[in-house]
């Protein structure tokens, strides 16, 4: 059995922002009123007034700067002074319980890069909150515990491949020479940025998935991406840039001798224009084979809080209902 640590105090929360000032203090206050430590990235337009804040200064820090995420990460070095930390957004919900017991598995398990959870989706739909089946292959249990052993849990996880590690909880040590050792401040085109973060992360260590409940997923509001073009296929330029970025990112890991560095960071590349050709054949599968019209999920579940314990128990995930109810009040 995990031991569940009592309290958030011995973790950084960082939040990333952009024009979502009000959610965004939203969280800060309520994690902050938990124990943990709150750090602002934002991104938006104009920074929030220094009277909004209404936190305590030793536990929160705000850092406005409305250019790249990768920039924003960059600046965030050296600002979780926790033994642990982890990233979200500013309108998503991590279920408290479900982080002290992800704390608790990797201070018994040093040998685990990164701990998260299941996750639920919710949504409003006609002034009643929603829950939404997501993730499935977060229930994978054959990704729950991966291996050890690099080269199988490389190739398992990059031919299952799910975002696992990116709002997973970390050693700060990590989560530093993953997340924030980038020189590069260029916005990434796509979603190359969290991509290189997943399998930077894959190379260094395992994810644990917990049974516990551990992510609200918000599907009403857009994703925070500043910067990035969302298309079907990458082109030479979008390559250029992405193994630009991996071998950037290798300035601070002071822990990793140079060959080896040189060896992630082509694999880390590797996997990246591999996933982008997977996902060209998928795509030329999916025209060539699909019908025209839009297809419905036969097993699309969609479910009100009333039966949050049924879906749950068909995830085969552990939470309460109570908790729950606290984090969407907050919504």
């Amino acid at each position: 059995m995990v031991h569940e640590i009592e309290s958030l105090s011995d973790l950084t929360m960082i939040f990333i922002s952009r024009n979502r000032q009000e959610l965004v203090l939203r969280n800060a206050r309520f994690y902050e009123s938990l124990g943990a430590s709150v750090v602002i990235l934002d991104g938006s337009d104009f920074p929030i007034h220094d009277d909004q804040y209404d936190l305590a200064r030793d536990k929160f820090t705000y850092l406005h700067s409305p250019t790249s995420l990768e920039s924003r990460f960059k600046l965030a070095r050296g600002l979780s002074k926790s033994t642990f930390t982890i990233v979200s957004s500013d309108d998503d919900l991590l279920v408290p319980s479900g982080l002290k017991i992800a704390m608790g598995f990797l201070a018994a398990n040093p040998k685990i890069l990164s701990c998260s959870g299941r996750v639920v989706g919710f949504s409003e739909q006609r002034k009643n909150t929603e829950l939404h089946n997501c993730y499935e292959e977060f229930d994978n249990e054959e990704l729950q515990n991966m291996s050890l052993r690099k080269i199988p849990r490389i190739l398992n996880y990059f031919f299952n491949f799910s975002s696992r590690y990116f709002y997973a909880v970390y050693r700060t040590s990590d989560w530093e020479e993953i997340f924030a050792s980038s020189k590069n401040i260029q916005p990434l085109s796509r979603n190359y940025f969290e991509l290189a973060v997943e399998f930077r992360a894959s190379c260094r260590g395992a994810n644990y998935t917990l049974d516990n409940l551990f992510w609200l997923r918000n599907f009403d509001n857009p994703p925070l991406r500043l910067g990035e073009r969302y298309k079907n296929l990458p082109n030479l330029v979008d390559l250029k840039t992405i193994f630009s970025h991996v071998f950037q990112t290798t300035s601070y890991a002071v822990n990793r001798k140079k060959n080896y560095l040189i060896l992630e960071n082509y694999l880390v590349f590797g996997m990246i224009f591999s996933l982008d050709i997977l996902n060209l054949v998928r795509l030329v599968r999916r025209k060539l084979t699909s019908p025209s019209r839009n297809v419905t999920p036969t097993d699309n579940l969609s479910v009100g809080l009333d039966r949050l314990d049924f879906m749950l128990k068909r995830k085969n995930a552990i939470g309460t209902a109570s908790e729950i109810n606290q984090l969407l009040r907050l919504n």
